[in-house]
């Protein structure tokens, strides 16, 4: 029997891929894995789909219990981590199966992959404490099957946050007959990922399905009206909704290294191998505070793709493979609304270095912007024709020279083929 353990925190894309990285060198030490939620791994990013009822909860797991018995990984659902003991090497867990008991779990090598929360309200808790069972975050597939029960048969909701969480929600509720409104402090939606040229473009073909924007403006107040909210804003809106759904941005889940000697800032901190300040003990994921790959500095990536890379390092480096991460670049391919866009990195046009190479198609709801700096891709925003986003982001992350190629990907898609002749 193996003496050797290995603890992954998180059963999503990070805990999964260092999981299964493990398993490909180590064939014998034992690998817990705990979950605070109650079902198989699943992707956030499908939640919206749930709410619409376009999948169901089967539907979206990408996870089977074969996975975890063919690996070897004892699988602890209902599990939450509370503490880690780094001097000890223990983490302090809560069996919710058990009622709540508390035991602790020896480790010798430990991955913390928790991801990250939906931002909470800053309004008065007393006031908030009064519609809390008409006010839903969209994070976990709790959330999602909250907001499927509560949107049944409702009229109108609220959205507070216009990126891609809100939008995406306010399209399941929209088509779902709900009438949407959308609030945000932004001057425009998706002001964390898009250029205000596509983001114009997305906003106008939302509002013609209905949904109405109220932007440069905040919640003041909640106040229950029966079954109904009543919502004023900071600029004196005054309005009934049925339901509100918050999509205010997110913060990395790091209450479980309070009062530890792990060190973070808005994320754990780690170095090229994905280890935190204490050794044996790694992060991964939305929680992760890693290397930037164009600014040298450290930020949280919080898209699938790094997630699933980030794992996978992490999962080397614990078996000692020795793996470094070049560093992770800002990168989502969304569907808004009816449309599919991809946002990679810089989306504004940088500074007097930066060549900006622009092409627009209203009639086809094509946009198309490309940031080049001494030759290397920097950024890239693309709505409707995104299939090449793959080729812009590899050529990106290895620092391709692009002098022969970025007079044309703006105005046409660089295909893999293409890419392959010239490097």
């Amino acid at each position: 029997m193996s003496t050797f353990r290995y603890v992954i925190i998180g059963n999503s894309a990070a805990g999964l891929n260092a999981a299964t990285e493990i398993r490909k060198t180590d064939r014998t030490s034992e690998i817990v894995m705990l979950s605070a939620e109650d079902c198989m791994a699943y992707s956030p990013v499908v939640l919206p789909y749930l709410i619409s009822q376009k999948v169901t909860e089967a539907g979206m797991h990408i996870t089977t219990p074969e996975y975890y018995k063919n690996n070897q990984i004892d699988l602890r659902l209902s599990t939450r981590a509370e503490w880690i003991d780094t001097a000890r090497q223990e983490v302090h867990i809560n069996d919710l199966h058990a009622g709540g008991r508390p035991t602790r779990l020896a480790y010798d090598r430990l991955l913390i992959a928790t991801g990250a929360s939906a931002r909470k309200l800053r309004l008065d808790p007393e006031m908030l404490s009064k519609v809390d069972d008409k006010i839903f975050s969209l994070r976990t597939m709790a959330d999602g099957k909250s907001i499927l029960a509560a949107s049944q048969g409702i009229t109108d909701a609220l959205i507070m946050g216009a990126g891609l969480v809100g939008l995406e929600t306010a399209y399941a509720l929209q088509k779902k007959g709900v009438n949407v409104t959308i609030i945000a402090k932004s001057q425009q939606i998706l002001s964390r990922n898009s250029d205000a040229g596509c983001a114009r473009m997305i906003q106008d073909r939302i509002e013609e399905k209905g949904v109405r924007f109220l932007f440069g403006r905040d919640v003041a107040e909640f106040h229950r009206e029966k079954d109904r909210v009543r919502v004023l804003t900071d600029t004196n809106e005054n309005f009934l909704v049925d339901m509100v759904v918050v999509g205010k941005g997110v913060d990395a889940n790091l209450d479980l290294i309070n009062e530890t000697d792990i060190k973070a800032e808005w994320g754990i901190k780690v170095n090229m191998s994905m280890q935190t300040s204490v050794p044996d003990v790694y992060a991964a994921g939305d929680v992760a505070q890693s290397r930037h790959l164009l600014t040298g500095g450290t930020d949280t990536f919080s898209n699938w793709p790094s997630a699933c890379f980030e794992g996978k390092i992490a999962g080397r480096n614990m078996v000692g493979r020795g793996q470094k991460l070049a560093g992770e670049v800002s990168y989502n391919v969304m569907p808004v609304f009816d449309c599919t866009a991809a946002f990679l990195e810089r989306r504004d046009d940088g500074d007097d270095e930066t060549e900006v190479f622009l092409h627009k198609d209203d009639r086809k709801g094509v946009y198309r912007k490309i940031l080049v700096k001494k030759n290397r891709i920097v950024g890239a925003v693309m709505l409707g024709a995104f299939q090449d986003a793959g080729v812009a982001l590899y050529l990106l992350k290895k620092r391709k020279d692009v002098s022969h190629l970025k007079k044309h990907m703006a105005a046409s898609r660089a295909l893999w083929g293409d890419v392959i002749k010239r490097f």
